[in-house]
């Protein structure tokens, strides 16, 4: 229909920040619909694997790419399957160093899959900042915002 926005009403009503907010949650959503139990070791649960990280470093530490490459072996093993790859940082540091710094990281653990063997196209990345921090200012110095949270999932049909 001429002049309708395909846009809910909240959104076309909101400001830059709030539809940021309706984007960021709906992605939350899928990632949560979507979760699957992540093999290796390191931090895994049904939504994923963990991946921590040094204050300001986007390099993967040792028990990081082990976890990785479990990732990697679930991959290689099911065409099936694609993965989210979410980078987080902590509160230091400005918002757009920290995005930035959140973007290496999950770029990181998305370059270690591809030398791996998996398709470039079956990785996904997104930075949120300090964003989508699971700690609060003032809980210390934010340890477990310095974060790759990684998800897998089922593509609908498999990557030739």
């Amino acid at each position: 229909m001429p002049g309708r926005s395909p846009l809910p009403a909240a959104a076309r009503s909101a400001g830059v920040g709030e539809v940021f907010g309706l984007i960021a949650g709906a992605l939350l959503d899928d990632r949560r619909r979507s979760a699957a139990f992540i093999g290796g070791a390191g931090s895994a649960s049904r939504t994923g694997a963990r991946l921590d990280f040094e204050s300001g470093e986007a390099a993967l530490t040792p028990a990081a790419r082990e976890t990785v490459e479990g990732v990697a072996r679930q991959m290689t093993a099911n065409s099936r399957l694609e993965v989210f790859i979410e980078g987080h940082a902590d509160r230091r540091g400005t918002e757009a160093a920290n995005i930035e710094l959140a973007g290496r990281r999950a770029e990181a653990a998305a370059a270690y899959l591809t030398e791996r063997g998996v398709a470039a196209d079956r990785i996904t990345t997104i930075s949120w900042g300090e964003a989508a921090a699971e700690t609060r200012a003032e809980d210390g110095d934010g340890v477990r915002d310095r974060r790759v949270v990684i998800t897998l999932r089922r593509r609908a049909r498999p990557t030739p």
